[in-house]
């Protein structure tokens, strides 16, 4: 017999269920997440100007370069298709955390 999908999954009190679709106070303590996230916007924008990391040699230098990649609707698209990705779970049924994960207080 095999055991159901549910009889693997931890329990979840009620009072640590959060509202919402993603629990964020946990992403924003995960620093892969960050790493996800910063990786999301600069590939795209540094795919499209055929830029790599190397030359953003100063933080004015990156800041235009981002300005003009979000004033551009393909690059802004790109971007916000590639931050989607670092932040939905796909192993959950939907676009929200599964119950277990919403009930974290710190990255498992």
């Amino acid at each position: 017999m095999i055991p159901d999908k549910a009889d693997h999954q931890l329990p979840v009190r009620e009072s640590e269920r959060k509202t919402g679709l993603m629990n964020f106070r946990v992403r924003i303590r995960n620093p892969i997440w960050w790493t996800q996230i910063i990786a999301s916007v600069l590939t795209p924008v540094l795919g499209y100007f055929g830029m790599n990391v190397q030359e953003l040699t100063s933080w004015q230098l990156l800041g235009e370069t981002l300005l003009r990649a979000i004033g551009n609707p393909y690059i802004a698209g790109i971007m916000a298709i590639s931050v989607w990705n670092a932040c939905n779970d796909p192993t959950t049924k939907g676009i929200g955390d599964s119950e277990r994960a919403k009930g974290y207080d710190e990255p498992a």
